[in-house]
């Protein structure tokens, strides 16, 4: 797999420190792009191998409406297309068509507050018009949350938590294959050599 790519983008700081605006626009030209393809006729998986050209635009808002207390929000729109070979034996597509399993629009959302030593947070993300096979599979497109929080209990341990899919909400990621549902994870990071 080789891809060339390049981006370009400006950021423009607000006033008083108060957060920012970026705008980026992004181009990927991808040869021997692999994916794992599964024949249902034969029962067997093979490799799906295409050339292929992604671009987009991603614009990101960070504010800090108070002290301690940050946001960001951050939407992408994704054009990826087959530029040569058929994907999944031409059930996916060939040349012209959308690249399946990409999302076409992206967002993430999120919060944190924060103190000296600890942090909590909460964010969204989801994933629209999503394509996954010719002639016209699509996946359902979702939104799940997420809770985060770490506090420091000494000058090198810091405490650390997060509850995945917050609402248990049910989709997949590609046809077949379900998203995790809640999990909680947590730990204790330790900083040696400081």
């Amino acid at each position: 797999e080789e891809s060339e790519s390049w981006e370009v983008g400006l950021r423009q700081n607000l006033p008083d420190d108060s957060g920012s605006v970026a705008v980026t626009y992004f181009r990927a030209d991808i040869e021997n792009l692999i994916d794992s393809a599964f024949d249902f006729t034969t029962f067997t998986s093979f490799p799906a191998e295409v050339d292929a050209r992604t671009e987009g635009v991603e614009i990101e808002l960070q504010l800090t409406p108070v002290e301690g207390f940050d946001t960001y929000a951050t939407y992408t729109w994704l054009d990826a297309t087959i530029t040569d070979g058929f994907y999944l034996g031409g059930f996916g597509g060939g040349p012209g068509d959308r690249l399946p399993r990409r999302p076409t629009h992206s967002v993430t959302a999120g919060g944190v507050l924060h103190g000296d030593g600890w942090r909590v947070g909460a964010e969204i993300r989801g994933a629209y018009s999503r394509f996954d096979a010719a002639p016209s599979v699509f996946i359902d497109d979702y939104t799940v949350a997420r809770l985060f929080g770490d506090v420091r209990v000494a000058q090198n341990a810091t405490l650390y938590g997060r509850i995945e899919n917050v609402f248990d909400s049910e989709y997949e990621e590609t046809t077949g294959f379900e998203g995790p549902g809640i999990g909680a994870f947590g730990g204790i990071r330790l900083l040696f050599g400081k």
